[in-house]
Order: structure tokens, then sequence, then C-alpha cells
């Protein structure tokens, strides 16, 4: 876990690069890292695991002192291998050929192989060699069953395409899976419409707290709940063309 001031006064600000750059560099890697699983058939959470190591990895090294998409490479491999027991290396770097449309030679590949190896070490040293084992998918659908019975299948639905898409963002890195979930669940419930977690559905909160794995009291669970739900609500727009964004990056710019 990461404060928000780590991210603000990260090593890349101290080299005077941009927030924005940063985002949009980051954006880029997510991007290349979804994609680069998708047709080596990895599994979400190696795509969220992957995504993860990267944007940690970058809060606390510069951007300048590293190829970046070797680091995401290594990423992948490193995710995969704690996913399946599947060696995906020649899968990843045929996908780093192509994803820079350059002719796949063996001299190369060789390099390039040596190349990540060399990376995922620096990830690893970079996370002490813990790798992260949980996910916020598996409380939504925990949570999604306990606060909105009445909407389980919608709520969940959207509650994981809002999570994948926190991973574009440092929210991982610096909330709780169990936060992330809750704050996932929160966003669907508004585009859906279903009532607000802490409107109708409070008597559910001291069972959620039970099924949390790590042993946490009732005040901070509760605490914790209240300040999200204040974060992630929405006010209506009050003109049609206030702004052209739609409420989902609003809410992942809050986590920036």
């Amino acid at each position: 876990m990461i404060s928000k001031e780590e991210i603000t006064n990260n090593i890349n600000s101290e080299w005077q690069i941009t927030l924005s750059y940063q985002k949009e560099t980051r954006y880029g890697l997510c991007k290349f890292i979804i994609e680069t699983c998708q047709k080596i058939n990895s599994s979400n959470e190696t795509a969220s695991l992957a995504m993860l190591l990267t944007n940690f990895f970058f809060i606390k090294k510069c951007y300048f002192n590293y190829d970046k998409l070797t680091l995401a490479c290594a990423a992948i491999l490193l995710s995969s291998k704690t996913q399946t027991s599947q060696n995906k290396l020649n899968e990843i770097c045929k996908e780093y050929y192509n994803y820079q449309n350059k002719l796949i030679c063996p001299e190369g590949v060789h390099k390039l192989k040596e190349e990540i190896g060399k990376y995922e070490i620096f990830l690893l040293k970079q996370l002490n060699f813990n790798i992260p084992e949980e996910f916020p998918f598996d409380y939504i659908y925990i949570y999604a069953d306990l606060l909105f019975p009445e909407n389980v299948q919608q709520i969940i639905l959207l509650g994981i395409k809002v999570a994948n898409d926190s991973y574009f963002t440092l929210a991982n890195n610096i909330y709780k899976n169990y936060v992330v979930a809750l704050a996932s669940l929160i966003i669907s419930a508004k585009f859906l419409g279903v009532p607000n977690i802490l409107e109708n559905n409070y008597k559910y909160i001291n069972n959620m707290k039970r099924l949390h794995k790590k042993n946490i009291t009732e005040s901070e669970f509760n605490s914790t709940l209240s300040q999200y739900n204040n974060l992630f609500n929405i006010k209506k727009e009050k003109e049609e063309n206030d702004s052209n964004k739609n409420e989902e990056e609003e809410y992942f710019e809050k986590l920036n």
C-alpha cells in the first residue's frame, strides 16, 4: 500500500515529469497489458495483477530510467506465474514485437527474454518479493449478495467492470481490495439507480465486516465505508454541457 503523498511527490515528479504525462503513460501501459493478456489467453486476474505491479513500480522508479514496455512484459510474466503453471514468455515476446510492428528474429527474441528476466528481478526487489494475492472481485460477489439482494446480478456485472477499470488508476495501490470492491459497488448502484448502501442497507454492514479476511474493528470498517461513500457520491450535473467526461472517469480521477 502507498499513500497519496507518495504519488503526488513520487520520483517522476522530482524529475519534473507532469502528473498528466504519468497518467497518459500509465494508461498506455495498462492498455498494452490488457491486450497482451487477451492475446495470450491469460486470465483477467493476471492482467489486473500485472497492471498493479507496473503502476507500483513506476511510483517508486522513474519512467526515464527503464524501458516501460519491457517492464510491462515482466509484470505480465510474473503475474502469469502466480495464476497458472504455464510459461508465457515466448507468447509475451511475440506480442512485444507485434505491438511495435517489428519483425521477429531469433537473436532479438533471445535478447528480449534476457531483458524481461532482468526486469522481473527489478520488480521482485521493488516488491520485496511480496506479490499481492487478493483482488477486489471476490469481495464484489460477497458484498453485492449482502447489500443488493434484489439487484445482485446487475450490480455484480457492472461492479466487476468498474473494478477492472480501477486498475487504470492507482486506486488499487492506495486502498485495500475490499474498499475498492465497495467503491465499485457504490458506483454501480449510482449508475443503476439502486438505493445507496448507507441509505437502505445499513443493517448488512456488520455482516460484511465479519466476511473480511483480516481482522478490523467495526468502527474502522464503518468509518472507511462512510468515507468512500462520500468520496464516490455523484452530484447531478447542473447543466448538460458542464462536462464531456462520463461519471466513471470522474470517479477514478478522484482516486488519482
